[in-house]
């Protein structure tokens, strides 16, 4: 029953919310997670309110992949009522991660953990954004962060993958020692703001081992999961990273010199301006300058409904304003660190070209360019 105690080993809002859907007492609940063996009746009662076929609670961990029982922490997250829509996700996220860890272990790939400074448990959001930007950006406290998936590849060794799954809006993980970070196509400022929230979830447990957790379909800009203590974590550190304190108001006071501005309040061409400055949503940009009291508590959102009541959306604003476009982000399809991990497994003939490309999902012809151009 080592899988069951593995689900409920969660947070405590969330043994309660399970407790509550199964009529089994919250002291129960943290009985199983402490690995009080179930009965068979509970193990039911618990497979049907977590959505989780008995098959599964009941097979033997050493059996099948751990990967996706790994992502089955958010089994009890309520935006998943529907059970069917929940395996969806977990099937598609941890799938990819799955495949990508085989193709990384035969690549000889290992990430050193050592490349990020520890710090204490306690810390905020804000911290951790400044102990990155000093880590990866070499303190640079003030610019945007346009080059962020690549640096998160290259200065940590975070595998960012970009899917086109319509059940997530992102995921993160720690699988095998390997840091991941899942975001969907979609909006470029909302990938940058959910890379960097993934971001949040992969730094806050960098050194405590493996987790898995997944965001579902427009939960990250959604009121009732940013009160989750986790998710308001990594909603907080994802705005400080993108838009700090510095460069919000270095940017706003050159937007006021060139627009010779001068009245006590930012607008909604100051914000539109900003947005596209450090490459975020207006939605983004107008919450970041609530929290720094450069607007009045509810402000954010009322600047946004007036626009989209007036204008469609924020970016129709920008556009009949005449603003200048947005700056395209670079979101690699596929990581140069697994296209390397995939050439070095088939040259030391660890894995054959159609099992890489399998892992890869990338046309057996592109593989074999990529492979070509390592050797010049």
């Amino acid at each position: 029953m080592f899988r069951v105690s593995l689900l409920l080993s969660t947070t405590e809002r969330k043994q309660r919310r399970i407790a509550a859907r199964s009529g089994l007492s919250e002291e129960r609940i943290r009985e199983i997670a402490s690995g009080m063996e179930p009965t068979t009746g509970e193990v039911v009662v618990l497979s049907r309110v977590l959505g989780i076929p008995l098959s599964e609670l009941l097979a033997d961990p050493e059996s099948t992949s751990g990967t996706a029982f790994r992502f089955r922490e958010m089994a009890a997250d309520p935006t998943y009522e529907n059970p069917r829509r929940r395996k969806k996700a977990v099937e598609d996220v941890s799938a990819k991660i799955e495949g990508f860890t085989e193709l990384l272990r035969a690549g000889g790939y290992a990430v050193n953990r050592d490349r990020l400074p520890k710090y204490p448990s306690k810390i905020t959001p804000s911290q951790l954004a400044t102990i990155f930007r000093e880590r990866c950006f070499g303190g640079d406290v003030v610019s945007p962060l346009t080059t962020l998936p690549r640096v998160m590849d290259e200065c940590l060794g975070i595998i960012v993958v970009v899917t086109r799954s319509v059940e997530l809006d992102g995921a993160s993980a720690f699988i095998d020692g390997i840091p991941f970070a899942v975001i969907k196509a979609q909006f470029q400022p909302r990938m940058l703001f959910t890379l960097a929230h993934e971001l949040g979830h992969v730094l806050a447990h960098w050194h405590l081992g493996e987790f898995a957790k997944i965001d579902p379909l427009a939960s990250i800009s959604r009121g009732g999961l940013r009160r989750e203590p986790e998710e308001r974590f990594a909603n907080e550190f994802a705005s400080d990273l993108l838009l700090p304190a510095v460069g919000v108001g270095i940017a706003l006071k050159t937007i006021r010199d060139l627009t010779k501005q001068n009245h006590d309040y930012v607008g909604d061409i100051e914000l539109l301006l900003l947005s596209r400055l450090f490459s975020v949503s207006f939605e983004t940009a107008a919450l970041r300058c609530e929290q720094l009291d450069l607007l009045p508590r509810g402000g954010a959102r009322a600047l946004y409904r007036a626009l989209v009541d007036e204008h469609g959306t924020p970016e129709k604003r920008a556009e009949s304003a005449g603003l200048p476009p947005r700056v395209t982000l670079d979101f690699p399809a596929m990581p140069e660190t697994l296209v390397s991990a995939a050439i070095r497994a088939i040259r030391n003939g660890q894995m054959s070209v159609g099992r890489a490309i399998d892992r890869l999902g990338l046309p057996y012809s592109t593989l074999m360019r990529r492979a070509q151009e390592s050797l010049h």
